[in-house]
């Protein structure tokens, strides 16, 4: 099965290279774009108690849940990128962070 790229397009002054905002992926080599930034939004651990791995927006809000770490790391990537093209604000660690 062949991953789906999605790269985020916002908006630039007229003095700026256009911004992207992406979901990493291995798929494209952004080295040739220049100096990237890459905060996290999500994290997935383990919860023992269940025996599944969580995946979590740094808000705390739980987005994916299953005893395949896999199944979940599919899930929030999907999610996350579904949020991203509605327009939704996703927290930062540096945002979570007042910097």
């Amino acid at each position: 099965m062949s991953e789906r790229l999605t790269i985020l397009v916002g908006p630039a002054d007229t003095n700026a290279a256009v911004p992207l905002e992406y979901l990493h992926t291995e798929l494209l080599d952004t080295r040739p774009f220049g100096h990237k930034e890459a905060p996290r939004v999500s994290d997935v651990e383990f919860d023992p108690e269940t025996q599944e791995w969580v995946a979590r927006l740094l808000d705390g809000c739980e987005i994916a849940r299953d005893v395949s770490r896999d199944q979940v790391i599919r899930a929030e990537r999907r999610i996350i990128t579904d949020m991203a093209m509605r327009g939704e604000k996703i927290l930062t660690k540096e945002s979570t962070h007042g910097n």
